[in-house]
């Protein structure tokens, strides 16, 4: 289990969910490449929704969904919190880029 799925399933976002693959798929895009966070839509969830079989909206959807789960679950809310120091409900963007930059900051401690 990587960093990534481990700190997921703390948040409560279990490996059976749909988004969950998604969510790794785009972060794994983003270490090729931050920037893509630039133009979410074309480089993270395109590609990522081309290798799920599914349409981009349901990408989107589905980490949205992700988000909303973490927010409305106290537990969880308080792990991501603790954990990244963001106080309020990300966009699926803002999401993604506490993820990254938190991950990146704990491998290099």
């Amino acid at each position: 289990m990587t960093e990534l799925e481990n700190f997921l399933n703390q948040l409560g976002l279990r490996f059976h969910y749909r988004g969950f693959d998604q969510t790794l798929l785009a972060f794994d895009l983003l270490l090729e490449d931050e920037m893509r966070l630039c133009s979410i839509v074309k480089d993270i969830y395109m590609p990522v929704a081309e290798k799920c079989g599914c349409t981009w909206h349901s990408v989107e959807r589905n980490i949205r969904t992700y988000i909303a789960h973490i927010w409305e679950n106290e537990t969880s809310r308080e792990i991501f919190v603790s954990s990244t120091g963001y106080t309020h409900k990300p966009s699926v963007a803002d999401f993604l880029d506490i993820l990254f930059y938190s991950l990146i900051q704990c491998a290099e401690n």
